[in-house]
């Protein structure tokens, strides 16, 4: 924020006196942002950070601001999603909340058109490991909190 004030009171200034605004090491560079490129486990911690936010509430131009903020690129995921999916796939009943976060992202980003393919492949494999996971079994009376949920059911209808 204070870098960019900075820079505008530069070119205002030599914008004031006559001079031409030269660009700055730093603004050729954004200019010319190449992609990073991750490792396995770096796209793996951004990714699980990206879910963490979506769980959290993001919407569609905070997760496209992320992906630009953190300069990477929807190709290397897929390629990468692919991959960890056969792990989480291996033993789905892990990973009911992974799941639940990648079908939540793909709620969300399905119309973002920068990220069709990536939200449609973990739509896919957050619901192919739900389909998984057997459904937990009914609260028996014997359990404490089936009283509460019986009253409350009773007394908010």
């Amino acid at each position: 924020m204070f870098r960019k004030l900075w820079q505008w009171i530069k070119r205002w200034w030599g914008r004031l006196l006559g001079r031409s605004p030269q660009p700055s090491p730093s603004e050729d560079a954004s200019a010319s942002r190449t992609p990073r490129t991750c490792t396995d486990s770096e796209c793996e911690s951004l990714f699980l950070q990206l879910l963490e936010g979506v769980s959290q509430g993001w919407g569609r131009g905070r997760i496209q601001g992320y992906f630009i903020a953190k300069n990477l690129e929807e190709a290397q995921f897929i390629e990468w999603l692919q991959r960890f999916s056969n792990h989480l796939l291996e033993n789905p009943t892990h990973h009911v909340e992974l799941a639940q976060r990648l079908v939540r992202f793909s709620e969300e980003t399905t119309t973002v058109s920068t990220m069709q393919h990536l939200s449609t492949l973990a739509g896919d494999i957050g619901r192919r490991i739900l389909a998984q996971v057997p459904p937990p079994p009914p609260p028996s009376p014997d359990d404490p909190t089936f009283w509460d949920e019986v009253i409350d059911a009773q007394f908010h209808q």
